[in-house]
């Protein structure tokens, strides 16, 4: 386990990272997300020990391990850049990190050829390592930092080295990679689809602190506060007040207008000024209202619409004028019998209604 513990770091009287506090679980794939500035850098260089913190503990293997030299730590780092030896070939390149232990010659050759193997990049050992491309390149980083076998592996975003489709082949390997090495994996990052992709959990850093520690699921799905619910996915936001609780249902008043039922296992006051997050994907569009009891139903317009390949995506002007957004899969319209043709079933300038079951949505603080 890996264990953070009260770290502080401050450059002056800008506080850099504030009193975080964190397990991170032996085999656990973990990612640190945040937007510029959040203070995940700062964090991963002083696990790698390339900073030091204000104050605080990082402990491994019950040692604190910011007692030690970057050396002595058995923590390796993929950096945001190949930063290979352009003037080595692939082999030598992998090869480079046992120069510094203590192996025999034909022990090293044999670690050496099994992480060639376990890459598959046997056809390109002699070669010069400018000639390979991205995705051979960001496994000869890999190759030559977990050649030493690290407890730690960090990365710091690296993926974005790769291009799009290279980014998704390369995010199963590395799992099938950690499911095989079981080390702890530490990626920091501010690619949302890479972290809820690659990890077990996930802390939001922003700001220099952590503001929710779950599985992507739970983050997307229940988000503690306001910036977690809009830094993760597109949301619709209101401002809610508790109005009243009636029959185990909250009554919620949003922004002022609109008063909407809403379940949850959350325990709230009436009186309590929040906000309410809709994702666009939990909301149905109709032309006829609901009336069902378990259903909120709300009146509008249809003042836009955009094709966003696998969904359409509404925006709706409610009565009062806010605009809400709405996204429906294509297949919902396609024309019977065709694969390309979507169907114009709602058109721009109609009324429509807008819905949700009362148990979609969250109440998040401010």
């Amino acid at each position: 386990m890996l264990q953070i513990k009260n770290l502080t770091k401050k450059n002056g009287l800008r506080v850099v990272l504030n009193n975080i506090n964190i397990d991170i679980q032996d085999n656990e794939f973990f990612c640190f997300l945040g937007p510029s500035g959040s203070g995940k850098t700062a964090l991963l260089r002083i696990i790698a020990g390339l900073e030091a913190p204000t104050s605080g503990e990082i402990i491994l293997n019950r040692e604190n391990i910011l007692k030690q030299p970057a050396f002595k730590r058995n923590v390796n780092t993929v950096f945001n850049s190949f930063a290979l030896f352009p003037h080595l070939s692939l082999y030598k390149n992998i090869e480079y990190g046992l120069n510094f232990k203590n192996i025999g010659s034909k022990e090293k050759e044999r670690i050496v050829r099994e992480t060639i193997e376990f890459f598959n990049l046997e056809k390109y050992e002699k070669s010069n390592v400018n000639s390979l491309e991205p995705l051979i390149k960001y496994k000869v980083t890999l190759g030559r930092t977990l050649i030493c076998n690290p407890q730690v592996l960090l990365l710091d975003d690296s993926l974005k080295l790769l291009p799009r489709q290279d980014r998704m082949k390369m995010r199963y390997e590395l799992k099938q990679l950690h499911q095989r090495l079981g080390n702890i994996m530490i990626y920091i990052t501010d690619d949302i689809d890479n972290a809820f992709a690659l990890s077990d959990r996930i802390s939001i850093l922003y700001r220099g602190s952590i503001l929710q520690t779950d599985a992507a699921s739970v983050i997307y799905e229940s988000p503690k506060t306001y910036f977690v619910a809009n830094y993760v996915s597109d949301t619709n936001l209101f401002n809610a007040k508790v109005k009243s609780i009636e029959e185990g249902h909250y009554i919620i008043e949003l922004d002022n207008k609109f008063s909407i039922r809403f379940l949850t296992t959350e325990e709230f006051k009436v009186g309590d000024d929040l906000f309410f997050s809709l994702r666009p994907s939990r909301i149905n569009i109709s032309y006829e209202n609901n009336t069902d009891l378990y259903i909120n139903s709300l009146r509008g317009k249809l003042v836009q619409k955009d094709y966003r390949g696998e969904f359409l995506e509404y925006f709706i002007e409610l009565d009062g004028g806010r605009i809400i957004m709405v996204a429906e899969p294509n297949y919902k319209f396609l024309e019977a019998g065709k694969n390309t043709q979507i169907s114009s079933f709602f058109e721009i300038g109609e009324e429509v209604y807008v819905s949700w079951n009362i148990m979609s949505g969250n109440l998040v603080w401010k």
